[in-house]
């Protein structure tokens, strides 16, 4: 649809709408009081408009309201605390706005949340109190002005299954039972921040961990051979960083493996050979460390589904294999 104009204030006679929807239009403005008149909400969406100034109070308003999207506006200021006191609210969406401010601490109080949307805005701090919502499984915070440490309980929410603060000024090191109390986590991106520290040792007790995004930080030490443990992981990426030692040979391990990076490191010695032997692999990212040796020959038959192979800036030599489908770079 490409409806424009204003929200007509006589909506909020509508006394029976469950639903309010007006996807993707161009609608500007901001939203009439009136539209608080209509208890008996349940899902509320004004996702890709153009709406702006502050997200009004009186969304507050809403006793049985479900799910709150605001995704795609150009709504600015704090999020009102009135917000939280929807005690039914299970979603909350208020991605690619110009929101700003701490993530208040009130938070805590929405209890029935399951997937929290807060992405490209411009909050700084995440609240301590958001560890409180144990049914939480989408936390999305990421291209967003967060800088210091990540309040140690957002690694307690039990049921997260997607965690992602991409992109931010986090810092500090991870905590090393990172997966103690997420034992269902299945995407974790921590890239473009701050973060330093070993990786944490016991990350690779993840087990339903799908993918796992970590690169342009300040990680050192080596890479764990406990890696090999993550059996149902597609990505790995830990490119840009300070990584020393060995490729662990564990790596072969990773029989659902699709792409691996760990590029821009510290790295040295050989790659092992069962690396080559993943067949689910496509990208293969090992280039600028200090590897050395040389390229199996049969690499495309242990590996045929390879299609990206960067290996720039090491120290490998010998002949180059031949593989179908293979970008060298």
């Amino acid at each position: 649809m490409g409806l424009t104009g204003i929200i007509p204030p006589h909506l909020g006679n509508l006394s029976f709408l469950i639903e309010l929807l007006f996807i993707n239009n161009s609608f500007h403005g901001t939203l009439p009081h009136e539209l608080s008149y209509l208890h008996r909400l349940k899902f509320i969406s004004f996702a890709f408009n153009n709406f702006m100034g502050s997200i009004p109070l009186w969304f507050g308003s809403f006793p049985k309201l479900q799910s709150l999207n605001l995704w795609g506006n150009q709504f600015s200021g704090s999020i009102p605390t009135t917000i939280f006191n929807l005690s039914t609210l299970q979603e909350i969406n208020l991605n690619n706005n110009q929101l700003s401010g701490g993530i208040p601490r009130k938070i805590g109080n929405l209890t029935m949340l399951k997937r929290i949307y807060l992405s490209h805005n411009k909050f700084t701090e995440i609240p301590n109190e958001i560890g409180f919502l144990d049914q939480v499984e989408h936390l999305f915070v990421q291209v967003n002005a967060l800088k210091g440490h990540v309040p140690a309980s957002v690694f307690n929410m039990s049921s997260l299954t997607i965690l992602t603060l991409y992109g931010n000024s986090l810092s500090g090191g991870l905590p090393d039972n990172i997966c103690q109390h997420l034992p269902s986590l299945q995407k974790a991106n921590f890239g473009r921040n701050q973060f330093d520290g070993p990786l944490p040792s016991k990350l690779w007790h993840c087990k339903h961990l799908l993918a796992l995004r970590m690169s342009v930080n300040n990680f050192s030490g080596s890479i764990p051979k406990y890696i090999g443990n993550l059996t149902q992981v597609t990505t790995i990426y830990l490119d840009n960083n300070n990584l020393t030692g060995t490729i662990p040979n564990e790596i072969g391990d990773l029989q659902n493996l699709e792409a691996l990076s760990i590029q821009f490191n510290n790295l040295h010695g050989l790659i092992p050979a069962s690396i080559f032997n993943i067949s689910t692999i496509t990208d293969l990212g090992l280039g600028f460390n200090m590897l050395s040796g040389s390229l199996p020959a049969n690499i495309g038959l242990g590996a045929p589904n390879l299609q990206g192979l960067y290996l720039s800036g090491s120290d490998l030599s010998g002949v180059i294999p031949t593989s179908p489908m293979l970008l060298c770079s």
